[in-house]
């Protein structure tokens, strides 16, 4: 999955960005009260191991 893919199925959980870094944005899901920060890399695929970490932390999977 490219990050590109990620954000679209992030915000369509819900989640939004709180804060813009140099490298990486901090996502935030209102209805878990999670946040996690995820780097910003457009078109590159997202890490198996990241992307498992960001779906269990923001979005219960």
């Amino acid at each position: 999955m490219k990050h590109n893919q990620l954000y679209n199925e992030l915000t369509k959980a819900g989640c939004f960005i709180t804060r813009h870094g140099a490298e990486h944005d901090e996502w935030f899901n209102p209805k878990n009260g999670m946040k996690i920060r995820i780097p910003r890399h457009g078109s590159h695929e997202v890490k198996t191991g990241l992307l498992r970490r960001i779906k269990k932390t923001l979005l219960g999977q």
